[in-house]
């Protein structure tokens, strides 16, 4: 701790992980960041644009350093391609340019936004050289690859993987077909194996979660996820994902619509991670979360939120506890005003990026790229 909480009557802020420790019995160890530094934010803090000139920015991920080096991948669907932006922690420069790292996704004409739309929508890494990506093929199926970046001279092509995962065409026999829009990765230990965790979308009756076995960073089988995502079980409703992060206490953590009347803001629900079981559901006031990620140096979780038609501003916000005896709270702090983020990934420092959407004109937007310096005080 930072012994903020200890300065006058100001209170202590409160972790998710705190959250735990009060309500949920856990059985997998002891937590992983018990008195780290809580994170101040006196004053707004200002983006550095480090890329512009994108189309529809969906996915950003940190590839594990190289010789102390940072390097930004972004999925720009819009144009079918994976980009890599070098030194983006260090860089003050106006914009960056950007290396194709893959290229040739598929891409179709579509609402900028729209969440099933075909193309490339996850990635993530695997270690330094394997790079997963997901998506939707121009037929509608669902791809998801390994890409291997050792020693390529040029942009890699999309037709080029390392290894296909063998996707089923439909959830089930008979039901509907999906695709794969978002991915976080489990902390295996003797409890928990190694595998990846997707969320889903497509024609109504598709399952939200799915399970991707690894093994020695190979793709194993791709199964439905066994887990209860809505407030009540038997809810007919679809459940829809924003995103998924995986804690540093290892639970899987879940944005996904509200369908509660009236209109609620969005949930946040935790799983266990060894059997998917739901150990704690949080409603937020924020009405889309499209991203999450934790701060890897005070385990604080952070949400981006795009704007609504309600005039709800947008924005990265931090999730701070507001329970009260008996309650589980949630307050949705912000942290920096930005009307159409897409996605958000920390670097092992703790220097946050965004992926964003930036209007142009009244019918037009352009992505960008940008760097977020959160103090930790």
């Amino acid at each position: 701790m930072n012994g903020r909480g200890n300065r006058g009557k100001r209170p202590i802020r409160r972790t998710f992980a705190a959250w735990f420790r009060a309500f949920v019995p856990i059985a997998l160890g002891a937590w992983p960041f018990l008195g780290m530094a809580r994170m101040g934010l006196a004053d707004e803090p200002a983006f550095h644009k480090l890329l512009g000139g994108l189309r529809s920015p969906c996915s950003i991920a940190i590839r594990p350093e190289i010789d102390g080096a940072t390097q930004v991948f972004v999925a720009d669907r819009g144009s079918g391609r994976v980009l890599r932006i070098d030194g983006g922690r260090s860089s003050d420069a106006p914009t960056q340019e950007a290396i194709e790292a893959v290229v040739g996704f598929p891409t179709a004409a579509a609402a900028i936004e729209q969440p099933d739309a075909v193309g490339v929508q996850s990635i993530l890494f695997l270690d330094q050289l394997r790079l997963v990506a997901s998506g939707r093929e121009s037929s509608g199926q669902p791809f998801l690859n390994i890409y291997e970046l050792s020693g390529q001279t040029g942009a890699l092509p999309f037709t080029s993987p390392k290894q296909i995962a063998k996707l089923p065409s439909k959830s089930l026999p008979g039901e509907a077909i999906f695709h794969l829009h978002d991915l976080s990765r489990s902390r295996a230990n003797d409890l928990v194996p190694d595998f990846l965790l997707a969320a889903a979308s497509g024609e109504a009756g598709v399952k939200p979660l799915w399970r991707i076995g690894l093994a020695a960073n190979t793709l194993g089988d791709v199964t439905p996820y066994a887990a209860t995502l809505a407030a009540d079980a038997a809810s007919s409703h679809v459940v829809s994902i924003g995103s998924i992060a995986t804690a540093p206490t290892g639970h899987w953590v879940i944005a996904s619509r509200n369908t509660a009347a009236p209109p609620a803001g969005d949930l946040v629900t935790f799983l266990m991670p060894h059997n998917g079981q739901v150990a704690m559901q949080i409603t937020t006031s924020l009405p889309r979360i499209v991203a999450l990620a934790y701060h890897p140096r005070t385990g604080e979780l952070f949400a981006a939120s795009a704007a609504t038609g309600d005039g709800t501003r947008g924005g990265i916000y931090r999730l701070d506890d507001a329970s009260t005896p008996g309650n589980l709270g949630c307050r949705a702090t912000p942290v920096a005003s930005l009307a159409r983020p897409t996605a958000i990934a920390f670097d092992p420092l703790g220097t946050l990026y965004v992926a964003a959407l930036e209007a142009v004109g009244e019918k037009q937007a352009a992505g960008v790229v940008l760097r977020l310096e959160l103090s930790t005080k």
